[in-house]
């Protein structure tokens, strides 16, 4: 789920999703969160910051979701772990 700034990133928004998920779908339905990019036609918009993503992780594990077990966020081009990113930020 992309995390747009000032869009769909509110931390109520974020809470009432994943109560939803974690009381309609169960608990063990995962759930991972992407950082949003500016990119070819929406370029009007800031790319997610990584805290933004870390709290979202925070209350989905608050709430008894599953997420990724990453402890960290990191933005890079690598398409996987293994290949060698082309930039990291």
């Amino acid at each position: 789920m992309d995390r747009l700034m000032g869009l769909n990133d509110s931390g109520a928004e974020i809470g009432v999703m994943t109560r939803w998920i974690a009381d309609n779908l169960g608990l063990d339905v995962p759930l991972h969160f992407t950082a949003f990019h500016p990119d070819y036609r929406m370029l009007d918009r800031p790319p997610t910051p990584p805290a933004t993503l870390m709290r979202a992780r925070a209350m989905a594990l608050g709430n008894g979701c599953i997420t990724s077990t990453r402890a960290t966020c990191t933005m890079s081009t690598a398409a996987r772990p293994s290949a060698r990113a082309a930039t990291q930020r």
